[in-house]
């Protein structure tokens, strides 16, 4: 069964009481537990924030993506308040870099899916047809409705809850999802129970495995692994959700 973890991050520097990780270690840690593929983004570039820190770690993520191959897919992460500044940098990261999504965090960066200030990152985003990976879940910026309203305005990316709307907004994110066809949901920091309604709501193929791991205690890859495979679904539910889905996405 191939398995595709649509949601990791990689530490290029030290933050708070988090050390990086080496990068040959984060990707042993994946293939010990059977990840043949992960989506990666910089996790230090997302909470400082920084123009010129993004710009080094877009770098640094191609240079990992040629280093691994196609077990490393790396997303492009950006200051998304300079407006065409970061569309100029996705720009880069995707024609000149190869890098082949993007990641926004508007809980740590913070930005409102509705602020006019996104809408030259997303013509550049929607151009290249990229898949854009959002945390969700956290108000006020992070709500599914607000990302589903850019799914309106950009059918051409494919948007991915990262967290299927945490706890709070669980049922709204799985309506959001059955509402815009361009809209998936990711299985980390969801409860089970959460994702066995929310495969009621919007069926197998719109739901992408994710552990948000790689940052941390590599363990955690681990258990997000195991808590899809206590679904006890068919295995073709299964390796839909584990792994296809997401690979359809990329077009791999």
């Amino acid at each position: 069964m191939t398995i595709v973890d649509a949601h990791a991050h990689i530490m290029l520097e030290p933050y708070a009481s988090l050390s990086p990780i080496e990068p040959e270690e984060v990707m042993d840690g994946f293939a010990r537990y059977g990840v043949e593929q992960a989506w990666f983004s910089s996790g230090d570039a997302l909470v400082l924030n920084q123009t010129d820190y993004h710009r080094r770690a877009n770098d640094r993520m191609a240079e990992f993506q040629e280093r691994f191959g196609k077990r490393f897919l790396g997303l492009t992460t950006v200051n998304p308040r300079s407006g065409e500044e970061a569309a100029r940098e996705l720009e880069r990261a995707v024609s000149e870099l190869g890098l082949r999504g993007l990641k926004l965090h508007g809980w740590l960066q913070p930005v409102s899916c509705t602020d006019p200030c996104l809408e030259p990152l997303f013509e550049t985003a929607q151009r290249h047809r990229l898949p854009v990976l959002f945390h969700d879940g956290t108000p006020p910026f992070t709500s599914s409705l607000q990302i589903g309203w850019l799914a309106e305005r950009y059918p051409g990316c494919t948007m991915i809850l990262g967290h299927g709307g945490l706890k709070d907004l669980a049922v709204t994110a799985a309506q959001t999802a059955r509402r815009y066809e361009n809209v998936y949901l990711q299985t980390c920091a969801t409860t089970l129970l959460s994702l066995r309604r929310a495969l009621d709501v919007v069926g197998p193929d719109k739901i992408l495995f994710g552990s948000d791991g790689g940052f941390a205690n590599l363990r955690w890859i681990d258990y997000n692994i195991r808590k899809i495979k206590k679904w006890n679904l068919p295995s073709e539910v299964e390796q839909k959700i584990l792994g296809g889905n997401a690979a359809r996405l990329m077009h791999d």
